[in-house]
């Protein structure tokens, strides 16, 4: 076995990597970027060694600079993990060149199914099913136009080299294949650094379905069975559980089968995951990951094998030691992924200090975070991935839920309560849900009820009956006092007034809609690390709250939902038609890519004006409200601040 270890990674994985290497007596050193260094994984390594640079491109994307890294501390091996370098067969290779042990595949099964265009011909050598398309990948725009024009609609734009969902689009109509074209490409070259394309046939309606394989270097390949990752939003998988379920015993057999016998016509070695699309009885090769992937806990929690374990050893040079019919699945397990993301400011990266960081008890949590630590513009959003096991599909999804709904994280904004209502939806619950079953999809918004139980949950305990002389805005001489405040909730801002003597709320987010609603039998009392935990009745129905207050904002978790609540002085914004200046400004720090408008320009509402990628990904940056452009503040290829002023609108 390896004496010394070094992680190219980062975040949870390079953590989840390190705990099994120390269960084997090896000894672990990371790699950082200088944005990363006082990192969690930096602080929890036997050794750190530093990268340089803020940018994943000058630091863990860099082969130079983590192959000299590993020589410098005399590592035998090392350990890509997902993302980065995980997938570049020049870094398996320079690895291996410099004397250590790549952990993965060697470096040309890596070249031959980092291709989609090799892989899908590999396995039709294979004997595996694909899906009609494109025979080649082409760079040139008017060719891949030209191709298109003989292909039914809809369709997909899939980079050659890509993987995560990047450089991957779907295109209704022949009007909308040039600029998703335009976008794929710029997207494909930026993460991959290769623009070649190519089109396939969309199966609408599809499952998205993938069998875990190992394989060792005397030709040993063995299934670990299914999972299911359907549940994805912009092709990002988003809640993960195995083993896939609705599976004919005659389907998954055909599946495994494959996966099984492309492993071994390709000589691949290591762990890795052959993907498919089901469509009904069919199953059809999307691509193969030469690597571990983010969601092998659940396969780890129905085999019960250690994935990394397993890499390692086999990168050692073990042989497998067990028979395919050992390998049993039992129970059922899911994985949500916590990301830094509003989902209310269409699924934004939230930057910023996690002030206030809570796991669930009775889940298992792999985090690359504790609390203290920041969220910078510079790496993927995925702050933890939350795993629940369960005796069967339903005892593990109900488990999960309860897992996000005891999560507690403040200072920054995640997708946990968005996670909590995709769980029970449905068609998730009936198991009929597919790739594209959420696009476009978000909970109910919480103005209405939902808000006066928030704006309850924010005033109750500091501005109740009784508090009047404490509170510098609301005493008035002979009366209870009135306290009004307006937060931002939800994208919307909600005006609240607290009124002593009939102790009601008044929610409004225009002065046409203001609803009074009562409050009554309120209990506060202090949970741990200054989490306040609230029971009140309101309009006749128990709420049970949890809230956080921090430098003018207010956290509160109810009924499975997180809501930020920020105080806001300034009155309801004006639209243009009332004579109001709005603007766009850059939500993150990142580099403008693609800016859509020019002064003078006349927009509609929420039309897209300019593209920035920042955290690994292409965000669309949208009109507030139809109007003329007033001013273009910066251009494509400009690396621009939080916060930066890009386009200023005027009245029309």
């Amino acid at each position: 076995m390896f004496r010394r270890l070094l992680v190219a990674n980062r975040g949870e994985i390079a953590l989840r990597i390190m705990r099994s290497a120390r269960a084997l007596g090896i000894e672990c050193a990371v790699v950082y970027a200088d944005s990363d260094r006082g990192a969690r994984h930096v602080r929890e390594a036997d050794v750190a060694l530093p990268l340089g640079g803020n940018t994943a491109r000058d630091s863990y994307l860099s082969i130079e600079r983590v192959v000299a890294a590993a020589e410098q501390w005399g590592a035998d091996a090392v350990h890509p993990g997902y993302g980065f370098l995980s997938e570049n067969a020049g870094f398996a290779v320079a690895v291996a060149q410099a004397g250590m042990v790549f952990v993965g595949p060697p470096g040309a099964v890596i070249q031959s199914m980092g291709s989609k265009e090799t892989a899908k011909q590999l396995a039709v050598e294979a004997g595996v099913p694909v899906i009609p398309g494109s025979e080649g990948a082409l760079t040139d725009p008017e060719a891949l136009r030209a191709l298109a024009a003989d292909l039914p609609f809809p369709l997909l734009i899939k980079a050659a080299m890509g993987g995560g969902g990047r450089g991957l689009r779907r295109v209704d109509h022949p009007d909308a294949f040039a600029e998703a074209l335009r976008s794929a490409q710029r997207e494909a070259l930026a993460a991959f650094g290769d623009d070649a394309m190519l089109l396939e046939r969309f199966l609408d309606g599809c499952r998205h379905v993938e069998v875990q394989i190992l394989a060792d270097a005397q030709g040993t390949v063995r299934h670990l069975f299914d999972r299911d990752c359907s549940l994805q939003r912009r092709h990002q998988k988003i809640i993960e559980e195995a083993p896939a379920f609705g599976l004919t015993p005659e389907l998954r057999e055909r599946m495994l089968d494959d996966a099984v016998r492309l492993a071994q016509h390709i000589g691949y070695q290591n762990a890795g995951t052959v993907e498919f699309a089901v469509l009904g009885h069919e199953h059809f090769f999307l691509e193969m990951n030469t690597r571990l992937q983010v969601e092998h806990p659940v396969t780890e929690a129905v085999t019960g094998i250690d994935l990394v374990a397993w890499q390692l050893r086999i990168a050692a040079g073990e042989t497998i030691d067990f028979e395919q019919a050992s390998v049993r699945c039992e129970g059922h397990a899911m994985e949500a992924r916590v990301y830094a993301e509003d989902p209310a400011a269409r699924f934004m990266p939230s930057v910023g200090q996690i002030e206030l960081l809570e796991w669930p008890r009775a889940a298992r949590v792999d985090s690359g975070v504790e609390a203290g630590d920041g969220v910078t513009q510079f790496f993927d959003p995925m702050i933890a991935k939350v795993i629940a096991p369960g005796a069967d599909r339903a005892a593990a999804r109900a488990r999960l839920q309860q897992a996000l709904a005891a999560t507690r994280i403040a200072g920054i904004t995640t997708n946990s309560g968005y996670l909590t209502a995709l769980l029970s939806r449905d068609d998730f619950v009936a198991g009929s849900h597919h790739t594209t079953a959420i696009d476009g999809w978000l909970p109910e918004s919480a103005v209405g009820e939902q808000a006066a139980a928030l704006a309850a949950s924010v005033l109750t305990g500091t501005a109740g009956p009784g508090a009047a002389w404490s509170l510098a805005d609301g005493f008035r001489l002979n009366q209870s006092a009135r306290v009004r405040r307006r937060w931002v909730l939800a994208g919307d801002t909600v005006q609240v007034e607290w009124d002593g003597d009939g102790v009601q709320i008044a929610v409004a987010t225009d002065p046409e809609n203001v609803v009074a609603h009562s409050i009554g039998d309120v209990t506060v009392r202090a949970g741990p690390r200054g989490i306040d935990v609230l029971d009140f009745e309101l309009d006749g129905k128990r709420y049970r709250a949890y809230r956080w207050f921090s430098q003018g904002e207010c956290t509160v978790w109810l009924h499975g939902q997180c809501w930020r609540l920020r105080a806001v002085p300034i009155p309801l914004p004006q639209s243009l038609a009332a004579g109001g200046s709005l603007e766009v400004r850059a939500p993150m720090a990142g580099q403008l890519v693609d800016l859509r408008v020019s002064a003078g320009d006349t927009v509609a509402a929420d039309a897209v004006v300019a593209v920035l990628e920042a955290m690994k990904m292409e965000h669309e940056l949208r009109a507030p409200a139809g109007g003329r452009v007033a001013e273009v503040l910066a251009a494509p290829g400009d690396a621009v601040a939080a916060d930066a002023l890009l386009v200023t609108f005027a009245e029309e």
